[in-house]
């Protein structure tokens, strides 16, 4: 793990992936995109999400609604964004060890 000082020296770091913003204010569904090598899935705390001054920076087609932030069943934050992370992982083709998303 490494902590960076802000968010443009971590995708520095990253080598400037293309990066998509996980909140409640997002117009796609996590399982409408079509995720790459190299994507970064950008969170906020679970208690108030991403900061405005972030979600300025993000494409409006890379802002992605939470898994089930429309619906009526409302799991926790961080539920949600492990759902995200799945299905981004899943889609992208990682092999892994071949047990790791079961």
């Amino acid at each position: 793990m490494q902590e960076h000082a802000n968010l443009q020296a971590c995708f520095e770091s990253l080598g400037q992936p293309r990066w998509f913003a996980f909140t409640t204010r997002g117009t796609r569904r996590h399982d409408e995109i079509e995720y790459a090598d190299g994507d970064a899935l950008v969170f906020g705390p679970e208690t108030r999400g991403l900061p405005d001054d972030v979600l300025e920076l993000c494409p409006p087609e890379r802002a992605i609604a939470h898994p089930d932030a429309r619906g009526s069943a409302q799991p926790q934050p961080v539920e949600r964004g492990g759902r995200g992370r799945v299905r981004g992982v899943r889609r992208s083709g990682w092999k892994g060890t071949g047990d790791d998303l079961q």
